[in-house]
Formats: structure tokens, sequence, C-alpha cells
């Protein structure tokens, strides 16, 4: 009888643990809300993904000063420097959607010259959350019949 109770509490236990992984690549389990999460910092971009193919190395933007901020209240900003080195800062606003599983970018334009292997516009208003924690947080999307998938470090 004591066996099948401590069974069936390890049973639950398991389940409450499994269900809590929000994000396809973690965390598996944090008590810090998403939002907390995201807005704690600014995230620099650390790689670059088209259709499960390491990019970094092809992107044309000074990856060492792109930045983006997602702000309590909804603001969000993108800064860097593009292909002349000139300083790009672009602000609009953020909001999750799909039981925060997404977000729903709003305001910021497209990047024309993201990439040197393809010519065409670099954008998206919905991306897919893959991985958000206290360190890291990785995002994609869909755009020009491409999967794009951007992993960014905080910097602060």
């Amino acid at each position: 009888m004591k066996t099948t109770k401590y069974l069936l509490l390890l049973i639950t236990i398991s389940l409450f643990f499994w269900g809590c992984k929000k994000y396809e690549d973690g965390p598996f389990f944090t008590l810090v809300s998403a939002q907390s999460r995201l807005v704690n910092h600014q995230w620099a971009l650390d790689q670059y993904l088209r259709n499960n193919v390491d990019e970094t190395s092809y992107i044309v933007i000074n990856t060492i000063t792109y930045l983006e901020t997602y702000g309590k209240d909804g603001t969000y900003t993108v800064s860097y420097y593009d292909d002349s080195n000139k300083s790009i800062n672009e602000s609009g606003k953020w909001e999750f959607e799909n039981k925060k599983d997404g977000l729903h970018l709003s305001g910021i334009s497209s990047y024309s010259k993201f990439c040197s292997t393809y010519s065409y516009s670099l954008s998206s208003s919905h991306v897919t959350i893959l991985k958000l924690t206290k360190d890291e947080y990785w995002y994609t999307f869909e755009d020009g019949g491409d999967t794009h998938e951007l992993h960014l470090k905080a910097v602060n």
C-alpha cells in the first residue's frame, strides 16, 4: 500500500514537471515569469540560423552592436550598425501572444541587408519563443520561405 502511494506521488510530481516546460529549448522549470526574464535585460545577437544552418558569419550588420530591448511598458527597441557602419535605432511595441509562446512585434522595419547569402529583406511581426532563460533568449520566425532562428544572450 505504501509503495502504491509513493508511486502515485512520484507520477504526479513527474507530470507536474513534465508539463512545466513552456518553450521547446527551455527552461524546463522556472518560478520567474516569462515577462520578467524578457524585460530585465538587453539582448545581444549570438547566433543566426537559416533553415537550421548556422549563417552567423554571413551577417552583414555588425553583430557585436546588435541589441534588442523589451520594456515592461511594451516598448521594443533594436539597435545596431548596418553594413555601411550607420547607427540604426528603431523602436516599436511588443506583446505576448499564444499563451506567451510567442511575441507580436510592431513598429520595426525590416533588415534589408541582414545576411550576404540572400538578398531579400528580413522581418517578422510574429516570432515563436524557443528558449527564454535569465541568460538566453532564442526565437524563430518564417520569412521569404525560410525559417530564421536568432539566439541572443543577456548583456546586463
